[in-house]
């Protein structure tokens, strides 16, 4: 689980979702949601945090609920905002590869499931199972048409699982490529850089860019957009049905 429970300035004003309250009780629904999920493939939860906000009452909670089949890792650190003219998004994965080298549950396993912990994902479970036995990455991306056109072609990050070695050497570079503005361009955020790293390589059978199911976030995302609205919840239908009968196409 990544966090950023006290965003730092130059990255507050740029969120509608800024108030450190609210985001503490997201991450705290997000940890329930993970600690509850009656899953045995999650072996255990690392709530990696990167503003230096206290994690003393989180940790509280989660000892409450504590279960012996799901150990959870809380990891600390002091990140400065990112440079100007770059996404928050490359603070999140300087995290993620910060978490990795510190975290003694990650060293444990093959796989890691990258989430953003201010959210949920119902169907998760539904995922993980219809998911090959061995892969290097399993996302989901979107922007590609038919017949070679596309429309600012992404892969989304809140939900990916990851092969840790094929992260390691492969992609954990991603945030040093990236180039502040000006220009803007894909440069300047992690969902493009990620996707222009992984769709050369599509065609290998462990490069998954497009999920079997859906599986989607419950929460409220930074824009102040809810993951439950009448719009989220259209594209979430009309994602399902092109998975189905059009999956050249890709939304």
């Amino acid at each position: 689980m990544t966090a950023c429970i006290e965003p730092k300035a130059g990255v507050r004003e740029t969120i509608k979702r800024s108030d450190t309250g609210l985001r503490l009780s997201d991450y705290k629904e997000g940890l329930g949601f993970w600690l509850s999920l009656p899953d045995p493939l999650i072996g255990g939860i690392v709530f990696a945090e990167n503003s230096n906000y206290s994690l003393r009452e989180l940790e509280e909670w989660a000892a409450r609920n504590a279960r012996r089949d799901r150990p959870v890792e809380f990891l600390s650190f002091d990140f400065p905002a990112p440079a100007a003219g770059l996404n928050y998004g490359h603070s999140e994965f300087m995290l993620v590869n910060s978490a990795l080298k510190q975290s003694r549950l990650v060293s444990q396993g093959r796989y890691f499931i990258k989430a953003t912990g201010r959210y949920r994902f119902p169907g998760i479970s539904r995922l993980l199972r219809r998911l090959p036995a061995d892969f290097l990455v399993a996302a989901d991306s979107k922007g590609v048409r038919p017949f070679g056109s596309s429309a600012i072609p992404i892969t989304n990050v809140a939900l990916i699982i990851f092969d840790r070695h094929f992260y390691e050497t492969e992609l954990s570079g991603i945030p040093a490529r990236m180039v502040p503005a000006p220009p803007w361009n894909r440069k300047q955020f992690i969902e493009p850089m990620l996707f222009d790293a992984l769709y050369p390589r599509r065609a290998d059978p462990g490069i998954i860019m497009r999920w079997p199911c859906n599986c989607e976030a419950v929460g409220v995302g930074s824009n102040g957009d809810d993951y439950q609205g009448f719009r989220k919840g259209l594209q979430s239908t009309l994602r399902a049905a092109t998975r189905l009968l059009w999956p050249q196409l890709w939304i």
